[in-house]
């Protein structure tokens, strides 16, 4: 699967200046020149937009000079680059750094977005820290509505100088950076979730809890879980059931060690219970599985 997408990415994009890009009249974008406006960073704003799009709509940029926030609000799209691909879904935020290669595509009946391209400039520069990626954002509604009144603002009082839009642009800038200051810490938070699941595969004797975990991180409960989903796709205690099979699998097929003993090791009480789990996870009970795996 991998081999084929990049194969196609090789085709479609990456050729030297050359850029794809096919839009249905269906699509409705507002192009936004906030470099034009009035206020604090509004120069290192290349360019804004609020799209609806529909029916068909693909974008694909080779090492572009700017780097792209797109926020979505609606609808779904699907974002393809050199290393697979990522679902884009609501209330996230598809980060695209400067010089990175992507395309993404409308993947649903509609997709609701709105998008900046930033210039590589100094007031951006935590962007240079995070990779490519698609990121939980909860303020999507907050920026495009608030780029929409900036928009409206601007149309009317264009060429005068305007408090108020000095405002709503820093207003803008604030939930931009709180939504990228979350990313970082998030991915440093991930890198640490990781490390810290490695190490546990020492210790799944242990009766862990969420508790626990998030008391050994120094993050709260809610925010594991938020991590969790984000790095690892599951909650955390669907991770350590994981985590516990796998090694079981190892146990049973590599040593002799009775059952009794193996759900010991992986944080069973007794044979039953972990038989029983064993059973409703991997289909099979795990005599039978050592059996098969021998």
């Amino acid at each position: 699967m991998l081999d084929n997408i990049q194969k196609w990415f090789k085709t479609i994009i990456m050729k030297i200046d050359q850029d794809h890009q096919k839009i249905h009249n269906d699509c409705r974008e507002q192009f936004i020149c906030v470099s034009e406006f009035s206020g604090y960073g509004a120069q290192d704003i290349e360019l804004a937009g609020i799209s609806e799009l529909h029916t068909e709509y693909q974008i694909g940029r080779y090492k572009p000079v700017y780097h792209h926030l797109l926020f979505t609000t609606q609808g779904a799209g699907t974002l393809k680059y050199d290393a697979g691909e990522i679902a884009i879904e609501p209330d996230t935020m598809t980060l695209l750094p400067a010089g990175s290669c992507f395309y993404y595509e409308l993947a649903s009946f509609e997709w609701h977005t709105c998008w900046f391209l930033l210039k590589d400039a100094l007031m951006w520069r935590q962007l240079r820290k995070i990779a490519l990626g698609v990121y939980q954002c909860h303020s999507c509604e907050l920026i495009k509505s608030t780029l929409s009144l900036l928009s409206k603002h601007h149309a009317v009082y264009a060429g005068t100088e305007s408090k108020k839009e000095s405002e709503l642009l820093a207003i803008l800038k604030f939930y931009i950076d709180e939504a990228l200051n979350s990313v970082q810490q998030s991915t440093h938070h991930g890198a640490k979730l990781q490390m810290f699941f490695n190490e546990l595969q020492g210790q799944l004797h242990l009766p862990w809890t969420t508790e626990m975990i998030a008391s050994e991180l120094h993050i709260s409960e809610p925010h594991l879980f938020r991590i969790c989903q984000q790095v690892m796709g599951k909650s955390p205690m669907q991770y350590l059931l994981e985590l516990r099979l796998q090694h079981a699998c190892e146990l049973l097929k590599h040593t002799r060690l009775g059952l009794e003993q193996i759900a010991n090791t992986v944080g069973y009480q007794d044979a039953g219970s972990f038989s029983q789990r064993f059973r409703k996870s991997i289909g099979i009970a795990p005599g039978a599985w050592r059996k098969q795996a021998r």
